[in-house]
């Protein structure tokens, strides 16, 4: 039966026989072509391969191949520390030591860097987990508004103040209220009543307020007080007073009236009796 060898050896000897003899041959009545040479040295060649590969199947303890079990050099520099083998010897159980359960062998020690590797720390993983800080909730800043006798829709500084408030509410997030005076004695009491809640702002209204503004304002300085439509000479450091340069306007509307009379009389009509 023949073999794998044995077929690569014959096909390999014709082939080197069809390179050496392919000049031409005469054999009696039959003349054989001759072969060019670049196709006799391929022959020739191939004829060569194939034999030595015919040969190398036949007996493979000529040539030493490797295996699967090979294992790479590995190069150790002098520095180096000496990696340990690989063999694992037995423990020895003491009479106070019990014997390990792991049979998991060591592993091999990277002998790629010049100096040994120090142990890293283990972290030990928490059984309990942190507790997540409540947020303190946020204080709202308090504003509130005490009115004049006119009411908070009186159509005019009451309502406006107020107004500014409610913007204030909806764009600041702050807490604002009012407390409507409905005579001047109220006045006082108002004011009070926003003193004794710590509100941090309190807003009065009109020149008639100035009087119990600044008593307050004096007796409770880390309270902050605006007023509308009054000032105070000399200042008080936590009042703020909210004037209005109404003398301007009002020189601007005489002008035009008195240009536009046709009897050459001009009055003026205010809020209450001047002088008083």
């Amino acid at each position: 039966m023949l073999t794998v060898p044995t077929i690569m050896a014959i096909i390999g000897g014709i082939a080197l026989l069809a390179g050496l003899f392919g000049g031409g041959l005469e054999l009696k009545e039959i003349r054989v072509p001759p072969i060019p040479l670049s196709s006799r040295i391929i022959s020739s060649l191939t004829g060569l391969v194939s034999i030595a590969f015919a040969i190398w199947l036949s007996f493979p303890n000529l040539i030493q191949r490797p295996t699967e079990t090979s294992q790479p050099i590995a190069y150790v520099s002098a520095t180096s520390p000496v990696p340990p083998t690989q063999t694992t010897a037995p423990p020895v159980v003491t009479a106070t030591q019990e014997p390990p359960t792991s049979t998991s062998a060591p592993q091999p020690t990277d002998t790629s860097s010049k100096s040994p590797s120090k142990p890293q720390p283990t972290s030990t993983p928490s059984s309990f987990a942190s507790p997540i800080p409540t947020p303190k909730p946020v204080r709202k800043l308090k504003v509130g508004q005490v009115t004049d006798t006119g009411g908070i829709d009186d159509k005019t500084f009451n309502a406006t103040a107020w107004k500014g408030v409610q913007d204030a509410i909806d764009k600041l997030g702050i807490q604002g209220r009012y407390l409507e005076s409905e005579q001047q004695t109220d006045y006082a009491k108002n004011i009070t009543e926003f003193l004794q809640q710590k509100y941090d702002l309190i807003v009065t209204v009109g020149f008639l307020l100035g009087e119990d503004t600044a008593k307050f304002a004096k007796e409770n300085p880390n309270t902050k007080f605006t007023i509308v439509d009054y000032a105070y000479d000399p200042v008080i450091p936590n009042v703020l007073g909210l004037t209005f340069a109404t003398d301007q306007a009002a020189f601007l509307a005489g002008y035009l009236a008195a240009g536009m009379s046709k009897t050459g009389k001009v009055g003026t009509f205010g809020g209450m009796e001047i002088p008083r």
